[in-house]
């Protein structure tokens, strides 16, 4: 009886183990890939612990950006998101979601907004459409051809204080190679110069 619930003990810590060197490795390529941000922005990568995630936080075109991880789970299992703030502001406040992601917080019901699907299918909801400012905005085609390019979008909220964003992946390590990165960071600055 000892030895079987020793080997069960074992094999929980064993199982335990390779769970965490797994996310540990996950996050060493993160953070390699990270460093390729530090070597191009000014800035640094930030890790706080052994299997911890790494946070960017550093400047493009003068304005401070961070980059940061969360999890959470999900109808089809758990789900990475890469979040980006940068701190640069838009003249006038307006939030682009995903629509499957924001049916999927349970928001509530959907006011004040236009639907406007993507190339790629893609339902991006944009509120609120009631200012004047935002309905010019969607009747702009250069605006609509950013939008195109927003793949993996949970939201972006650009305000007066700056760009909140969150894109969703199961894929991070390819997700934060440096031409992926950077690629996105553009768009999010063409998309306020855009919002003016």
């Amino acid at each position: 009886m000892f030895f079987t619930i020793l080997l069960i003990l074992i094999s929980i810590f064993g199982i335990w183990g390779v769970l965490v060197w797994l996310r540990k490795t996950s996050w060493d390529a993160v953070h390699r890939n990270l460093l390729d941000l530090e070597d191009n922005y000014k800035g640094r990568v930030i890790r706080r612990g052994f299997a911890s995630r790494p946070i960017f936080h550093g400047k493009y075109n003068n304005f401070g950006l961070t980059v940061n991880f969360s999890t959470a789970k999900s109808t089809d299992g758990r789900m990475t998101y890469i979040d980006i703030s940068y701190e640069k502001s838009g003249s006038l406040s307006l939030s682009i979601s995903d629509r499957k992601w924001l049916e999927s917080q349970d928001a509530g019901e959907l006011r004040d907004y236009k639907s406007i699907i993507t190339d790629s299918g893609a339902e991006l909801i944009i509120r609120p459409v009631s200012v004047e400012a935002v309905q010019r905005l969607l009747n702009k085609k250069s605006f609509l051809d950013l939008l195109n390019n927003f793949d993996n979008l949970a939201y972006i909220f650009i305000g007066k204080s700056g760009v909140i964003s969150e894109f969703i992946t199961r894929e991070v390590i390819k997700e934060t190679e440096f031409l992926k990165m950077n690629e996105r960071i553009i768009l999010i600055d063409k998309l306020i110069k855009a919002v003016g």
